[in-house]
């Protein structure tokens, strides 16, 4: 006969079977190719959304050097040396300049303040106009365009004249204001996050005046060069990320190194890489996860495929004797089992990956390495398979059955548990020693270490093994017992499980593992969102916290951005929902050359609006009160206007121009500036209000005297009675010795210091503020209660001293954080320089975030700088989010595949009992009593397995979920922050509820099946087979 022939025949004879195994082929590969081209395709919209919501100075690097006398030359060598670094990598590159900070005037000599100079000959793709018109369209002077929050605060508008001066060897330069802008997006990395750029000035300098490049040169100050590398989120691919890297690692050095650009050394800043590194750490943990995930579907899968090449070969067990006796060789019938499985497994495998294609089309396209990895993949393993049982089933067609093959088949059960114990032990150690399936190398890349990935579906796979090696033993205890009851049918179910142990032992494995996989995912998804709400709680720090974004400094009670801050805290305070507000500082700060989180907030509000952390107590944080942290002089309830002068005389008796302005303040985050024009000015209304420090300034470089005379509101003396303290305050500050209220301000004390103020400030007060370090910063720089060290904030030396440590801080962000009392360090900032920020945040204590959120919004909508409000609940994490995915499709599969597993086992189990169903017959046994049998039979054998799945599944979940969790979700940036495990229950239930009712479906269905079979066939033919 023709072989082709044959071949057709003999599949034609079995297609059902072959359509089962093409049909299994079709869901491995859907599943490979579907979860593969998935997490692809999540991880490049993951790192596009990672970017895009990274701080603008988390989002780019800025690299800066002296401007050189070639600009042009300048500019060009650059580029030449970032372009070769880069290559095509999709990088945008700004080019800015900006100058030190100089001094400015009015054109009537009145002193404005430090201001920036800078150029940008872009700035008109990235700002708006607000007044005036981009230069030149200014008449006289050096045209320049400047910040409208800078000309705010400095009080000048379009058509004003500022002069420019910086040291005694330097020469003036006059400008004259052509435009003010405001940027278009803030949020844009271009920016930076420079607050000069974004809100006019960080503290300490306003600006930036931006002159044509020319003009720059004009400035009496140096001018440093800026190269700000963006890199496109939408263009660039996770694969890129280790070029990008190493491109931006290497560029620092390279730019050093060339002449033409370096002057005076390049500075290189930024987050960028640090956003990248965990970028990358995050979608190799999501792929290390999600390889553990569709290794659950395709060890189902093999043992699946296993049971149906079983299958296969005991149905075609005459024919392939006869064909052997025939003198069909070995070979010959392995080579038709290739093809044929080549034709079947192929069909299967190309039908799947073309449904995962289409099926993942909506979302992006699936790169076709992963396509055909998958298919080809499918198809040799398949092959293998199916090749090598039929090439077995052959080489012993001919020879009699030996005696000891069950003893045989034990040892080999037993040795494979041996086995499996060992390699899933080595797994979970690796898993346990790295904390996660995702390495990071000593060059900071991330790679996925494939033990670590296999150790949770190894142990699963262990629990599978045991529960198909524990089968046996139980039914022979059961046998034991069932043999002193009276009745058949127990006993004889149980020692049918004895008698075939191999059978029952395969349904049992796919069980089990079919039960531990819908127990742990669901944990796994649980525990994922347990993490995320413990991370959004310790990242959010209260209920909700608003950033009403407006962190320049404090100006005048009368200027419109201050009465805006406060209105904002009273908006949020009166909003419905909303049950107890506190102010809240939350900005980055230097801490010991560390960059960390700083948190302020009033030490008395702590415990009514602050959410500690996981493994945070409330008390922990009480560490940071102090009795005063900002002493001050209380004025006369209901008072309307304060009165002050002040004598400003020079050594010679020469009377100097002054201005006096009082900061006040009513509780906490309240600071507020009240300039006294004409020696008094109204009082702002509302609250018990207090004197905190009192400002003296004059533009004179002459050493003088400052004599304060009055102080009063609404008549009310308040220089008597308070002892008070005195300091010069400019780029740093200086400590005064007054007597009473008569300061000297000598020659030493000006020295760099010109137009600086005198503040005088009542009460004492400890010059370091007390602060609680999260455990990782203060492990970082080695500290411990009681050490003192410097804190750089808001251009601004602040002395700290370290009143505890807490496992995070709330609020914080990151594990390098410090929380602080916000009075003790409004206290230390009015010490520490002549302006303040003002408080930008407000915290809220609301019992239902979602409501409360809603209605913040609604009554912060009308301002004209927008809030941010954010709630402590999770937010999609666009990183994490295809793990989740990915193991719910996993669980899925392999409870598809177990089922067509399990009714193929009981197949094979009928097949090989067929010949008792007439002996039962004889000896009275009926047809339903048969049918009853079988389906206790299998539905005992499949309750152990369960209940082996349960227990293996609950295990595997209490071990290792949530170090996959922590792996993809990470603990708030490395604290040590974690949720509790949780299980989704709703998940649990319907896994579970399906598993119940498919493997109830496959006992049913083969007890009809031995009841049919009892039913219609004779008894005499049945006995005698």
């Amino acid at each position: 006969m023709d072989p082709a022939r044959l071949l057709r025949r003999r599949a034609r004879a079995q297609a059902g079977l072959l359509a089962l195994v093409c049909l299994l082929a079709g869901l491995v590969t859907a599943t490979l190719v579907g979860t593969s081209g998935y997490v692809g395709i999540a991880a490049r919209d993951g790192l596009t959304a990672s970017l895009r919501s990274a701080d603008p100075a988390a989002a780019a690097v800025r690299v800066h050097t002296r401007l050189s006398d070639d600009p042009a030359a300048q500019e060009d060598a650059a580029r030449e040396v970032v372009a070769g670094h880069l290559g095509d990598l999709p990088v945008a590159v700004r080019t800015t300049a900006r100058s030190l900070s100089v001094q400015a005037a009015a054109a009537d000599g009145r002193p404005l303040g430090s201001v920036v100079a800078g150029a940008d000959e872009r700035l008109a793709d990235r700002a708006e106009v607000v007044d005036g018109a981009w230069p030149p369209g200014a008449g006289g002077g050096v045209p320049a365009a400047l910040n409208v929050d800078a000309a705010s605060a400095l009080g000048v508008a379009v058509g004003d004249e500022l002069v420019l001066t910086g040291d005694s060897r330097s020469t003036p330069l006059t400008v004259r204001v052509a435009a003010l802008w405001r940027p278009a997006d803030p949020a844009d990395p271009a920016w930076f996050g420079d607050a000069v750029d974004l809100d006019g000035t960080d503290g300490s300098v306003a600006g930036p005046l931006v002159l044509g490049e020319a003009d720059l040169a004009a400035v009496p100050a140096l001018a440093l060069v800026r190269w700000t590398l963006v890199p496109d989120p939408d263009a660039l691919r996770p694969e890129q990320l280790p070029a990008l890297r190493a491109a931006l690692a290497a560029l620092g050095p390279a730019l050093q190194e060339d002449d033409a650009v370096n002057r005076q050394g390049v500075q290189v800043a930024g987050d960028l890489d640090r956003t990248l590194a965990d970028v990358d750490r995050a979608l190799t943990a999501v792929r290390g996860v999600s390889t553990s995930a569709a290794l659950l579907a395709v060890l189902v899968g093999l043992v699946v495929l296993g049971q149906l090449a079983r299958l296969l070969v005991e149905v075609r067990g005459p024919e392939t004797v006869l064909l052997r006796s025939r003198g069909v060789t070995v070979g010959r019938s392995a080579a038709w089992a290739a093809a044929e499985s080549a034709v079947v497994v192929g069909a299967g495998a190309a039908a799947g990956a073309a449904g995962a294609v289409l099926a993942l089309r909506p979302l992006g396209a699936v790169p076709p390495a992963v396509v055909a990895g998958g298919a080809v993949g499918v198809v040799a393993v398949g092959v293998a398979m199916l090749t090598g049982t039929a090439a077995a089933r052959s080489s012993r067609a001919l020879r009699a059955a030996r005696p000891d093959a069950g003893r045989l088949r034990t040892g080999a059960a037993g040795g494979a548990v041996v086995v499996a114990v060992a390699v899933t032990a080595l797994a979970a150690w690796r898993l346990a020693d790295l904390g996660s399936p995702v390495v990071v190398g000593a060059d900071g890349r991330s790679s996925v270490d494939p033990l670590a990935a296999a150790a949770v579906p190894f142990a699963l796979v262990l629990v599978a093994l045991l529960a198909a090696v524990a089968l046996a033993p139980l039914a022979r205890l059961g046998a034991r017992w069932t043999a002193r009851r009276p009745g058949l049918g127990p006993v004889l179910t149980a020692r049918q499980v004895v008698r075939r142990p191999t059978a029952h032992a395969a349904s049992a494995a796919l069980v089990a593992l079919t039960v531990a996989i819908s127990v742990f995912v669901p944990a796994y998804v649980g525990t994922s969102r347990a993490q995320r709400e413990a991370a959004a709680v310790a990242s959010t720090g209260a209920d909700l916290r608003v950033d009403l974004g407006d962190r320049r400094a404090v100006a005048d009670a009368s200027d419109p951005a201050d009465r805006a801050v406060a209105a904002g805290v009273a908006a949020v305070a009166a909003a419905p929902g909303v049950t107890k507000v506190a102010p809240a500082r939350a900005d980055a700060v230097a801490l010991g050359g560390v960059d960390a989180d700083l948190v302020a907030l009033p030490a008395a509000e702590l415990g009514a609006v602050a959410l500690p952390p996981a493994g945070v107590a409330a008390g922990d944080l009480d560490a940071v009160a102090v009795a005063d942290g900002l002493p001050g002089v209380p004025l006369p309830a209901g008072a309307s206007r304060l009165t002050a002068a002040a004598d400003v005389t020079t050594a010679g008796g020469v009377a100097l121009d002054a201005e006096v302005a009082a900061w006040l303040a009513a509780g906490p985050g309240t600071l507020t500036r009240v300039v006294l024009t004409g020696g008094s000015a109204a009082l702002p209304g509302g609250g018990a209000w207090r004197l905190v420090a009192l400002d003296v300034r004059t533009a004179d470089a002459r050493p003088y005297r400052v004599t304060v005379t009055t102080l009063a509101a609404d008549g009310t003396d308040l220089l008597a009675g308070a002892a008070w303290s005195a300091r010069l305050l400019g780029e740093d500050a200086v400590d005064l010795t007054p007597a009473g209220t008569v300061v000297e301000v000598g020659t030493a004390a000006l020295t760099g210091r010109r137009g600086a103020p005198v503040r005088l400030l009542p009460g004492e007060a400890d010059a370091r503020v007390p602060v609680v370090l999260s455990a990782a910063l203060a492990d970082e720089l080695g500290l411990e209660a009681g050490d003192a060290t410097t804190a750089r904030y808001a251009a601004r030396d602040v002395p700290v001293v370290v009143a505890g440590t807490v496992a995070a801080v709330p609020g914080g962000g990151s594990a390098r954080a410090l929380l602080a009392d916000l009075d003790a360090l409004d206290g230390a900032l009015l010490r520490q320089g002549p302006d303040v920020p003002r408080v930008a945040e407000v915290w809220a204590a609301a019992p239902d975030r979602a409501a409360a959120a809603v209605a913040v919004r609604a009554a912060l909508g009308d301002r004209d700088r927008p809030a941010v409000v954010r709630a402590a609940d999770p937010v999609p994490e666009p990183l994490s989010r295809p793990a989740l995915v990915v193991f719910w499709l996993a669980a899925g599969s392999a409870l598809v595949l177990a089922v067509g597993g399990a009714a193929a086992a009981a197949r094979a189990l009928g097949r090989e009992r067929d010949g008792e169903i007439g002996v039962l017959r004889a000896l009275g046994v009926s047809a339903a009593a048969q049918g009853r049998a079988r389906v206790a039979e299998l539905a005992a054998s499949t309750a152990v397995a369960a209940l082996v799945g349960l227990a293996g599944g609950a295990a595997v979940a209490v071990l290792g979920a949530r170090t996959l969790v922590c792996a993809t979700t990470g603990t708030l940036d490395g604290a040590a922050v974690t949720g509790p495990l949780a299980v989704q229950p709703l998940g649990a239930v319907v896994l579970l509820a399906l598993t119940a009712v498919a493997t109830a479906a496959v006992a049913v269905d083969a007890g009809l099946r031995v009841r049919a079979r009892a039913a219609s066939a004779p008894v005499r033919q049945e006995a005698q087979q």
